[in-house]
């Protein structure tokens, strides 16, 4: 059935009367959702109103009425039919539809508070210059990684993946998330892993920064696996956990005591650099392949082994020796971003 819509109506105020219509003068359903539609405009949504020509129809108990809730991202998309009688008649329908309008006011003010974190971290990778973000792994690991995104352990675990673990400790106990570090590997972690694993060749994966946009991740500004961050780090979700990152002073809380990390000790201080070397994020649930931008490798001759399949993925590949071998302070790369 084609619906005509004779009304759209995208200021709430304007609303009252023809909403009084619809409920058939029931005048307290009417001030309920009349409330409820100023409600989610106070959450500085747009609201566009639409109603069937049915609604001025004073015999007719079928009309139908739509609205949509339109905010910073993302659209909410909500059809009620026959509403009016069914809100008076059908007690089960009446708390469906009480927790679905809880539940979209719910979802718009999460989707707003998600908007608000990206926005804030938007500024801070704009203002610090950071395009990137990287993580390392054994270049037998790649393969999958480009296929299917990078998984964190717990899910690559359930789901029976074949793959190298790196850390099989993960003090962090996240194993929900992936560790990735801004703009330069953890020098410190991999040289261990290096030493560990004999003869293992590894691989930098170099990820577009947005993808914090749309994880919920965890700002650590020292190893998370730290005695001061590991206790608490549901409180390090924010922005303001990110740009603590590349403060002035970073204290670290170890097991071995605590201590002070001026920025003024860097040898390379460029703004995009956190203050402290093993300043990581960690990331939750799977990164997609379409963060992947480019993948470094310890030798030409590594690049030349996975190339055409990071080709046929639209992802770049190259060596870059120094990468494994150099902590950041020695690192000659960063001239010539």
């Amino acid at each position: 059935m084609v619906i005509d819509y004779r009304f759209e109506i995208r200021q709430v105020e304007n609303a009252k009367e023809i909403i009084d219509r619809f409920f058939r003068n029931q005048k307290n359903l009417a001030n309920e959702f009349y409330g409820l539609l100023k409600y989610i405009k106070s959450l500085d949504s747009e609201i566009v109103l639409r109603f069937s020509s049915n609604v001025i129809g004073a015999s007719r108990a079928d009309s139908i009425f739509h609205f949509y809730v339109v905010p910073d991202s993302g659209k909410f998309f909500i059809k009620f039919e026959n509403l009016q009688q069914r809100l008076i008649f059908d007690p089960v329908f009446r708390g469906s539809y009480e927790i679905y309008c809880q539940k979209t006011v719910e979802l718009i003010k999460e989707r707003q508070k998600l908007n608000k974190r990206s926005r804030e971290i938007e500024s801070i990778l704009d203002n610090r210059g950071i395009k990137q973000l990287v993580h390392f792994t054994r270049i037998d690991n790649i393969e999958s990684i480009v296929n299917d995104g990078l998984i964190p352990v717990k899910q690559l675990d359930a789901e029976g993946y074949k793959y190298k673990r790196n850390d099989h400790k993960r003090y962090d106990d996240q194993l929900n998330c992936t560790s990735v570090s801004v703009e330069y590997p953890n020098y410190w972690v991999l040289n261990g892993f290096q030493e560990k694993y004999v003869g293992s060749r590894w691989a930098v994966i170099v990820l577009d920064p947005t993808l914090l946009f749309d994880h919920n991740c965890y700002f650590a500004e020292y190893n998370a696996a730290s005695k001061g961050i590991s206790k608490n780090l549901d409180e390090r979700t924010d922005a303001q956990s990110f740009e603590k990152m590349f403060a002035p002073i970073v204290k670290a809380i170890t097991t071995k005591g605590t201590f002070k990390y001026p920025r003024s000790n860097l040898k390379n201080d460029y703004s995009f650099l956190p203050t402290n070397d093993q300043a990581e994020i960690l990331v939750e649930g799977v990164i997609q392949r379409d963060y992947i931008k480019f993948v470094w490798f310890m030798s030409e001759n590594d690049a030349k082994l996975y190339r055409g399949i990071l080709r046929n993925k639209g992802i770049g590949a190259g060596a870059d020796p120094e990468i494994f071998t150099t902590s950041r302070d020695n690192y000659h790369g960063f001239g010539g971003r």
